[in-house]
């Protein structure tokens, strides 16, 4: 039988279904205002991500990318 408690071994999120698990479980003490927010924070991230990657392709040749 498996135990779903949270223990002190740094392994137990390694796998794809610890990560599953751990993702679930922080999840479900989220209320739907806080992972609207949360989401919001992920593309504001990846917006950040992708004008820095504009920044470095007009500041050197040598990063060009194939989605050009």
């Amino acid at each position: 039988m498996k135990n779903d408690t949270l223990s002190d071994d740094p392994w137990q999120y390694a796998a794809f279904e610890g990560i599953e698990r751990l993702h679930y479980q922080q999840s479900a003490t989220m209320t739907l205002s806080e992972r609207l927010e949360a989401l919001d924070a992920m593309i504001r991230s990846a917006s950040s991500f992708k004008d820095c990657m504009q920044a470095v392709h007009e500041e050197s040749p040598e990063y060009k990318t194939s989605c050009e």
